[in-house]
């Protein structure tokens, strides 16, 4: 890439050291590359106009690699396959205050600019979470079975379910 104002990742998908490093140039284009810096052949990534908001994430869930392509909403952001081609695709419209976060379970995570959570699966699905605390400044960790939400003076929890709130004050 000619620049990049977002640094870059490292990944090592089979843990072997052979190391790819992926870059989001200010063109908006993902380039993987190798160690001597040669670009990766099948590398089949496009382009679009969404603007990319993070760097990508790599994590693998039952075996599958995913590489977390991050916008400032949910129409854009998609999970990519090891090859730059897209896995998986998110419907709907919400627009993002926060990074797009990955749970330990592979559940993508981020706070929306209506102020709910936004969580997704790499098979797609999506939910929206109404949380009545949640800011735009607020911090969300995705735990075991739902979300730890801090705010200024108080954390939440709530459950996936959204039966099971405590608040700590």
């Amino acid at each position: 890439p000619k620049s990049t104002s977002m640094g870059h990742a490292l990944f090592d998908y089979d843990n072997n050291k052979d190391y790819r490093i992926i870059i989001v140039g200010n063109n908006n284009t993902i380039y993987n590359i190798d160690k001597k810096g040669k670009n990766i052949d099948g590398w089949n990534y496009k382009t679009t106009t969404n603007r990319v908001s993070q760097i990508p994430v790599h994590f693998k869930i039952d075996g599958k690699d995913y590489i977390l392509h991050a916008t400032d909403n949910n129409s854009s952001t998609r999970l990519l396959a090891r090859d730059g081609g897209n896995r998986t695709i998110f419907k709907g419209k919400e627009s993002f205050v926060s990074p797009v976060n990955i749970s330990e379970n592979g559940t993508i995570y981020a706070i929306t600019s209506e102020k709910k959570i936004w969580t997704a699966n790499v098979n797609g699905s999506v939910k929206v979470l109404e949380i009545p605390d949640i800011k735009s400044t607020s911090k969300v960790l995705a735990h075991l079975d739902g979300y730890y939400i801090a705010n200024e003076n108080s954390v939440l929890y709530i459950n996936n379910d959204e039966d099971k709130k405590n608040k700590i004050e």
